[in-house]
């Protein structure tokens, strides 16, 4: 019969799982392509950090093309501060808030 295990989340809340533990035995491992490593290594930086570095590196590169208009990864980087200083300074959201936009227009293809 499986075992019965409690896991304690992050957030306190005990959730019961039923089930072989097998984490250990990695038995997916065997359906891995030859040459696949078991565990994969990520990159330590952040996504602001590394969209900062792709504007630095591809700042006069077209990053949007829509309806024959381009604009640059450098303008997207200009924009999205001027939008970021919009929502603080003239609409009082301070850092961390999550906010969304939606459209109903689409981008071409």
């Amino acid at each position: 019969m499986d075992e019965k295990k409690l896991i304690q989340c992050k957030n306190k809340r005990l959730i019961a799982f039923y089930g072989k533990d097998m984490s250990k035995d990695k038995p997916w491992l065997k359906n891995y392509p030859e040459g696949t490593p078991d565990q994969l290594e990520f990159d330590p930086r952040t996504l602001v950090t590394l969209l900062d570095e792709a504007e630095s590196e591809f700042s006069e590169v077209p990053a949007f093309t829509n309806f024959g208009v381009s604009i640059t990864t450098k303008e997207v980087e200009i924009k999205s501060k001027q939008f970021a200083a919009y929502l603080q300074k003239d609409l009082g959201l301070k850092k961390g808030i999550w906010c969304s936009q939606s459209r109903s227009d689409h981008c071409e293809r």
